[in-house]
């Protein structure tokens, strides 16, 4: 059986570097990741300059929180968050489940190409104290329409990949 890292974070640290060896392509190549990284970020030769586990590790946070950052803006472009504060805690403590909420913006668009989608934050009726977020469709479509193209939106692709999400991410329909 093959394994394959998707939406993975992987951090490589070494007491030599090869700044040569070390890169997106490289990765690729060697079967590590099957797809371009999206976000590659390589560090200086630390290794060389400095033994400083400090200086490493704030190198690695700084980039972290770029990434962040930059992941948070394109999703507040494509959604809007209700009660903010709240989906930017979740999603700062969920940051694996970006990449699908990007990928989940493409996908609904394919089916609800003009509907506000919305981001929030709710308490899991089914477990104490666990939170989830939902992306709300919200639509000014009949009923009968809404979830017949909710229900394509399922089949074609939601049921997979939700399963990525472990129980944290849900798509739901919100009617005017």
């Amino acid at each position: 059986m093959d394994v394959k890292l998707r939406r993975a974070d992987i951090v490589i640290m070494a007491s030599a570097h090869n700044p040569s060896i070390v890169d997106p392509r490289w990765l690729k190549d060697n079967g590590l990741v099957a797809e371009d990284p999206k976000h590659f970020v390589h560090t200086p030769d630390f290794s060389a300059r400095t033994k400083k586990y400090t200086e490493v590790s704030e190198l690695i946070k700084q980039s972290y929180l770029e990434n962040l950052r930059r992941d948070l803006t394109s999703l507040s472009q494509n959604y809007t968050f209700r009660r903010s504060s709240e989906v930017l805690e979740f999603l700062s403590d969920n940051v694996s489940l970006m990449p699908l909420i990007e990928e989940a913006y493409r996908k609904i668009r394919e089916y609800f190409p003009e509907e506000k989608l919305i981001l929030e934050v709710v308490a899991d009726p089914e477990v104490d104290n666990e939170k989830e977020l939902m992306i709300f469709i919200h639509t000014t479509l009949n009923p009968d329409e809404a979830l017949e193209r909710l229900d394509m939106l399922d089949e074609n692709w939601w049921l997979d990949a939700s399963l990525e999400a472990g129980e944290k991410l849900c798509v739901h329909m919100e009617f005017q």
